[in-house]
């Protein structure tokens, strides 16, 4: 049964990795970078999700986000 979900109860982002790209920017260096992401949302967003792709196709890890910065100088 799916529900229609309010956006301002919305606190994750669901980011797409391959194995290798979160185990060195997420594990190891607790960052993840070039999301794009609304203003709106910025400031409600309290954690992110890796969903490793195929062939794991799975959120495999996730945590607390500490800080959303703009990325160099794109609008990510």
């Amino acid at each position: 049964m799916s529900h229609k979900i309010d956006p301002i109860e919305i606190d994750t982002i669901v980011c797409p990795a391959r194995e290798d790209g979160f185990k060195s920017a997420f594990l190891d260096e607790k960052a993840w970078w070039a999301v794009r992401i609304s203003p709106n949302a910025i400031s409600k967003l309290r954690y992110i999700a890796m969903y490793e792709v195929a062939p794991v196709s799975a959120i495999r890890w996730a945590g607390k986000i500490q800080s959303i910065k703009p990325y160099e100088d794109t609008s990510k």
